[in-house]
């Protein structure tokens, strides 16, 4: 546990794996969101994210069709076009900012997997300039002594507001596009499809269209900023310890050859020599000097 001074305010940051595990699963009903989510609640709405208690639990479970076995293996086979569709516009010697790669390509694979949608150039540009200003300003205003203080007009939360502003946008397309109203079933339907088609444990009426933006913008969200820096830092990590970085490759080769597609049930066989260049990450990786 390290414990950090900001201003009127002391954070602590939990480190250990064992202690995140017990904070956020055990615990997880006993902890509330905290100062950070109350400003994206008020902002976005009541969605999963920002919920707590039995109505977190009702709307986990209105939601976790969209996340069964069946529905991974359609998510899959998105992320993997999704990622050679990204992958295909980079030439060896390029210098590329990896940073806002990652960013897109978590953007593109939660609008097609999850909502069966393409966002205009436009909105993705604005969606990818507006996050950082978004993030910052969540922060920012949560360490505000008093909640008052987040409408005064200082420039960190007008960019606060212009980020909230584009996001919403960008999740009004995504939501309103033709393939968001087609009926749920087990073959076929996007997350607000299934939102649309739910109703509330707690009152037995169907979800509002409030409703359904807030859990869009939850997976927005979750799927995007925390996503593509992960896979920013991993791809850095990986590149300053190349014993890991051969061995994963190495998986790679044996298990997934080049030119094989992903499945969740696909077993691992005998290890065949890649007829192609290795593509790391779908960019080709130079053969060690």
């Amino acid at each position: 546990m390290v414990r950090i001074r900001l201003g009127p305010r002391t954070v602590c940051v939990v480190t250990d794996a064992r202690l995140v595990h017990t904070l956020l699963v055990a615990l997880a009903y006993d902890c509330p969101r905290g100062a950070v989510q109350d400003t994206l609640k008020t902002a976005f709405g009541d969605g999963l994210l920002m919920s707590e208690g039995q109505a977190h639990r009702d709307r986990r479970r209105i939601i976790q069709p969209a996340f069964a076995p069946d529905r991974m293996a359609e998510y899959l086979a998105v992320m993997h076009q999704v990622a050679e569709e990204r992958a295909g516009r980079w030439r060896p010697g390029q210098v590329l900012d990896v940073a806002k790669e990652m960013n897109h390509l978590a953007l593109e694979i939660v609008t097609r997997s999850l909502f069966d949608a393409r966002l205009s150039e436009d909105a993705t540009v604005a969606f990818h300039r507006a996050l950082p200003d978004l993030v910052k300003g969540q922060i920012v205003q949560s360490l505000y002594p008093h909640p008052a203080l987040g409408r005064l007009p200082l420039p960190v939360n007008r960019r606060f507001d212009a980020a909230v502003r584009v996001l919403n946008r960008v999740v009004d397309q995504a939501v309103n596009a033709p393939a968001a109203s087609a009926r749920w079933n087990t073959g076929r339907g996007s997350l607000p499809a299934l939102l649309r088609a739910a109703t509330d444990p707690a009152t037995g009426r169907p979800l509002t269209e409030a409703d359904v933006r807030s859990e869009a913008i939850t997976m927005f969200g979750a799927g995007t900023e925390t996503v593509s820096t992960t896979l920013t830092w991993l791809l850095d990590e990986l590149l300053r310890h190349p014993e890991v970085e051969a061995r994963v490759l190495a998986e790679l080769d044996e298990h997934l050859p080049a030119g094989t597609a992903p499945t969740p049930k696909r077993s691992p066989g005998s290890r065949t020599p890649a007829t192609s260049p290795r593509r790391w990450c779908g960019c080709t990786r130079p053969t060690p000097s």
